[in-house]
């Protein structure tokens, strides 16, 4: 997905709404770092990824990041909007 998307109503997006990380240790230069990301859409409006960082079987760290599924006119703010059902195909793909 593009981080702006376009229909015919105009644009899309994913504004970030939190953002959370424990870190247990720092990546080192040139370490192979895995993350594991779980996808989540639970109230049709937002998406939740949760993710895991591992050096090998070393737990690195852990987090979050809630971003919002947005509607962009030009003359008002921003406003949430239900996920597409082909936005959310997109988004469980890769898993």
């Amino acid at each position: 997905l593009s981080v702006v998307l376009d229909d015919p109503k105009g644009k899309l997006g994913f504004p970030k709404m939190s953002a959370h990380c424990d870190y247990k240790r720092p990546a080192r230069y040139e370490e192979l770092v895995d993350v594991h990301v779980k996808v989540t859409c639970d109230d049709g409006k937002s998406v939740l990824y949760s993710c895991q960082f591992f050096c090998g079987e070393e737990k690195l760290g852990s987090g979050q990041l809630r971003v919002a599924f947005c509607r962009f006119p030009t003359d008002k703010p921003p406003y949430a909007v239900p996920i597409t059902d082909e936005v959310l195909s997109k988004l469980f793909e890769a898993e």
